[in-house]
């Protein structure tokens, strides 16, 4: 490899420079790659890592940056910011910058249209419809008619599956109860009672007898005024007792 040596005005611009100046543009100034570049500064003492050497926006460029990051593909910023990607996404993190939501989705509907395109294209297509070209040996894969998940699993198997379907189900609908109980949205859409289907004849008896009740906590709060029932306190079934404050 054929050593470059720098003069000494060159000397000048790289130790004055480096630390504020693109690399890119530095490099072009001294008439030399970007590669030999980092290789004199390091020679120089001035290519460690830290702070001073970390490439910084003048106020314009960062209110560009702060304004279109959230809608503006990364390399196209990169570009008219005259930095790399990897500094993009330093100073991103550093001012807590992210991309809008309705940016990812369009990014994600533009990916999946592209994806398709090109499977259809190339006739394997992941989401056949009707008439499109299939791939040779994909309908191996395919359920014959009247072919169940037994049959293919063997019973052990669909069994156990069957066994964790009902498992994660009865979470779920304990997870959502709560929820319910407590008074926060749900989740899913499934559809439960505030209180437990035995409660609804105890609840009419105990406001008849001046009883507060809190369906959701399952309480029932008494007064001086309340018509106080010993054989329920003494054994609740659904509402627990405790004085009013």
């Amino acid at each position: 490899m054929r050593k470059i040596e720098l003069s000494q005005e060159q000397e000048e611009i790289l130790l004055e420079h480096f630390a504020a100046t693109p690399k890119r543009e530095l490099a072009d100034m001294l008439g030399i790659s970007l590669p030999t570049l980092y290789r004199l500064a390091h020679n120089y003492g001035v290519g460690l890592p830290g702070p001073a050497n970390k490439i910084l926006l003048d106020d314009e460029q960062l209110d560009y940056l702060v304004r279109h990051f959230k809608d503006r593909e990364n390399e196209f910023l990169a570009y008219k910011l005259g930095i790399s990607e990897s500094t993009l996404h330093r100073l991103a993190r550093r001012y807590g910058l992210t991309k809008s939501q309705a940016y990812l989705k369009a990014r994600s509907v533009e990916g999946g249209h592209t994806s398709i395109y090109y499977h259809r294209k190339r006739g394997t297509s992941f989401i056949p419809k009707k008439g499109d070209p299939v791939r040779p040996g994909s309908e191996k894969g395919w359920f014959k008619p009247g072919e169940k998940p037994v049959d293919r699993i063997g019973p052990k198997r669909e069994a156990e599956r069957i066994q964790r379907a009902a498992a994660s189900r009865r979470a779920t609908r304990l997870d959502e109860f709560v929820r319910v109980q407590k008074g926060l949205p749900q989740k899913t859409k499934l559809k439960f009672r505030t209180i437990p289907p035995k409660a609804y004849a105890e609840r009419h008896y105990l406001k008849a007898r001046g009883y507060i009740l809190d369906n959701f906590a399952l309480m029932a709060y008494y007064t001086p005024d309340t018509r106080r029932c010993p054989r329920l306190e003494a054994n609740p079934h659904i509402y627990h007792f405790a004085p009013a404050v």
